[in-house]
Parts: structure tokens; sequence; C-alpha cells
């Protein structure tokens, strides 16, 4: 995805709160392929549009709710002869975090993240859910007071707006099965988001030598690439390609310290398709070349 179409939360949020509030009309939706840095949740208030992700197209329309994770494209396209209005919420990751540090709800393992639980539900193949009667005029009641608090910006309403949308949340988790007496469906939410992405990262780790596409690893995680990324770096510290080359560049100076294999040969055996492109990794990794490194690991 090209740069310019990936909106960047700095460029109209506050950096010490990440929150922004929209309603939009038909003429107003945005028809150009995008993608954003952080989380948005679009709630249909009136009439229908057509929204793609990615590579799906469907119509939503009112009591329609939808999640687009970070970096994940998409875009709107207005029917001919129907008026629609939506409700855009965008916010960060970092905002959550607030929330739970703040004494946000309890999830479902008692960790206080019940509303990251409901934005994992969405990830796992909900990015849409039609609500209830009822609880359409919660959320609307909701995201009118978190638009008025955000407008108005009067004492304490960044407390208001959190615990708002711990609320909005928490409403959006009963209608896709969390709670009840039984327990929440939210306790294996989590453990089966992590297995999944413990899975990719040691496929990764036992196939770096081979070529790996980006796509494939996040398909095997079932995330979208970009909430994939996301993940990645959150978990193991580190961008994909990144872990990848420390990966290969580690088994580069394993087998040039302990073999007398060429430095052709070792390249191509750590996974590497280009000399130039290995070379500046080793460097960047090791601060030297490979023959010096080479020479320094026959000098000891």
């Amino acid at each position: 995805m090209d740069a310019e179409s990936v909106y960047r939360h700095e460029e109209f949020m506050e950096q010490e709160f990440p929150v922004s509030f929209h309603i939009l009309r038909h003429h107003e939706l945005n028809v150009r392929k995008h993608a954003h840095d952080y989380i948005q949740l679009i709630y249909v208030n009136k009439g229908a549009c057509t929204h793609h992700l990615q590579s799906h197209k469907y119509t939503i329309m009112k009591g329609d709710l939808l999640y687009i994770p970070p970096y994940v494209s998409h875009a709107f396209a207005p029917i001919a002869g129907r008026e629609t209005e939506i409700v855009q919420l965008d916010f960060t990751m970092r905002l959550l975090g607030g929330i739970a540090e703040a004494g946000g709800a309890e999830g479902a393992d008692g960790n206080g993240d019940a509303e990251g639980d409901v934005l994992e539900a969405f990830d796992l193949g909900k990015p849409k859910i039609t609500v209830d009667v009822r609880t359409q005029f919660e959320l609307e009641h909701t995201l009118a007071l978190i638009g008025r608090e955000l407008a108005e910006r009067r004492p304490g309403f960044r407390q208001i707006v959190k615990a708002e949308l711990v609320k909005l949340l928490l409403y959006v988790g009963r209608e896709i099965g969390f709670g009840g007496e039984g327990g929440s469906v939210a306790a294996g939410i989590r453990p089966r988001r992590h297995r999944k992405l413990k899975e990719a990262i040691v496929y990764v780790n036992q196939h770096y030598t081979e070529e790996l596409k980006l796509s494939d690893i996040s398909r095997m995680a079932g995330l979208a690439t970009g909430y994939f990324c996301v993940l990645f770096k959150q978990t193991t510290g580190q961008t994909f390609v990144d872990y990848v080359n420390h990966l290969r560049i580690r088994l580069s100076m394993r087998l040039i310290r302990e073999s007398d294999m060429k430095i052709i040969d070792i390249f191509l055996s750590a996974g590497f398709n280009h000399i130039g492109h290995f070379n500046r990794m080793f460097r960047k990794m090791t601060g030297v070349t490979p023959s010096q490194y080479r020479r320094l690991a026959e000098g000891r």
C-alpha cells in the first residue's frame, strides 16, 4: 500500500489523548482505498452504503457496526438514491492501554482488558455485526455522548470519553457472545490469537532460510497483514523483515566462524538472494563486512 494512503493518528489526534469523532453523510464518505495506523469503529446511523474491506465487498445499513483494525485497506461507496449517515470513532491502542491502567472493566481472564478482547473477537472474522434494536438505542446514546464531550471539552471530558468507550465496547461484547452466567467466550480469544501468532513465529524460526512471504505468514496466523505486523512487532520487538534478517545474519556469522564455505555460498544458504543486500545487513548488524568478520574470527 502506498504511503500516502495510510492515515497517521498524529496528523489529527492529540498525542496524549488519541481519539477523534466524526459524523459523515453519503457525500462525505471516503471512497478512496486507504488504511490507518489506528482502530476505527463505524456505526451506520441512517440509510445504507457499500463497504470494501480488502478484497471483500458488502452492503452496510442502519444498525451495522464495523471494526477496522490498523493497516487494513478499506473504502466506502454511496448507493445511488440512498441517504447515509455514519458515525466514525477513531482511537489508538494506546488509548485502550490508558483505559486499562485507569481501571477499565475486567476481562474474562481477570486482567482488566475486556475491551481488548472485544476487538480481538472482531478480528477473528467478524468485521461487521448487526445489533438488535435495544442495543442500537444504547450505542447511539453512547456515541452521541462521546461526540458531545469531545466537542465541548468541559472539565473531566477525557475521563467521561474513556468510560463511555469501555461501555460501548462492552455493549458490543454482548452482541458477539460475551458474558452470561456460563462465562465468556473472550476467555478463549486471546489464547487462540496468541497460539496462532506463536505458531507463525515458530514457523519463521524453522524456515527462515527459505523464501518467506509476509502475506503467507500473516495468513497462517489468521490475521490481516497490517494487523499481523503490529502484533508481530509487539511480540518480538522487531518488524517482520528485521526479525528474519536478524536470524539469517546470525546463521551467516556462525557459518563464517565454523566452516570453510565461501561467502557467496553462505549468503545463499542463509536465505539471502542478493549479495549487496546481504553485505549491507551484515555490516549493519556486526559493524564489519563478512570478509572482515572472517579475518577477525581466524585471528582469535
